[in-house]
């Protein structure tokens, strides 16, 4: 019996320590797809993240009327990547090349590691800012218009990811490298941005066909939006192909 106690008295400490410990957010968020590269995630608690929302001059999706936001990340400053002021709200924001490394919004922390528009180091495109983040226990990155294949630095900051925004239209990177930023940043879940559509004629981009062409793993949804959770994520990486609103 006193051996029973002394037992007890020990695992009193680790039992209180694991009481302590936050549960894992179980509860869905929404992604949605307005069209381009625009992206926009509404967490389990109302937080509402928009990711290079487009500008009027070179797309013509149709831009959602009065919609809110509370951070807004650019990726790079073309007018198909950069238009914050049609948001609405008290949003904080976050552009580009200033928002390289850790930023923190909301309560939310953010990461912008350092890439291109296009092969040349910025050259001929200029910067683009990849941002990765967790929300509701899910790891997102949005790739915004990368123009080249990740160093082993880039991936090592960007680190593994459940939730992919891929441009898979940029006709700068191959899509054999665009596969491989899925395999190399282990995804779960792939979104497909920035492909050609009869609303973006303007832009050189290629079609989602020549990404899908040889893909097994894709679910086409008929809505610009769906939920997932953190214990609701695919076991094998899958295609998720969202119908904008033009």
């Amino acid at each position: 019996m006193a051996l029973f106690f002394r037992l007890l008295l020990l695992l009193l400490p680790l039992m209180a320590v694991l009481q302590a410990q936050p549960k894992p957010n179980t509860q869905p968020l929404t992604i949605r797809w307005y069209g381009q590269g625009f992206v926009y995630i509404i967490t389990s608690e109302g937080d509402r993240i928009a990711m290079d929302p487009y500008g009027e001059t070179v797309v013509d999706y149709k831009f959602p009327l009065r919609l809110q936001a509370d951070v807004i990340l650019i990726s790079n400053e073309a007018d198909e990547s950069s238009a914050a002021y049609r948001l609405q709200g008290s949003p904080q924001t976050y552009r580009s090349a200033s928002a390289l490394g850790l930023n923190k919004a909301r309560g939310f922390l953010f990461k912008g590691v350092e890439t291109y528009c296009d092969n040349k180091e910025g050259d001929q495109l200029g910067e683009n800012t990849v941002f990765c983040f967790e929300l509701d226990g899910i790891r997102f990155a949005h790739l915004g218009a990368i123009g080249h294949p990740l160093s082993p630095e880039q991936r090592r900051q960007i680190g593994g990811v459940d939730v992919l925004f891929l441009p898979v239209g940029n006709p700068s990177v191959s899509i054999a490298d665009m596969k491989k930023f899925v395999v190399d940043l282990d995804a779960k879940i792939v979104l497909p941005i920035s492909y050609a559509t009869l609303y973006n004629t303007r832009l050189p981009l290629r079609k989602l066909d020549e990404f899908l062409n040889g893909a097994t793993d894709v679910q086409r949804l008929e809505s610009n939006e769906f939920t997932v959770s953190s214990n609701t994520l695919p076991a094998t990486p899958k295609i998720y192909v969202l119908k904008a609103t033009p």
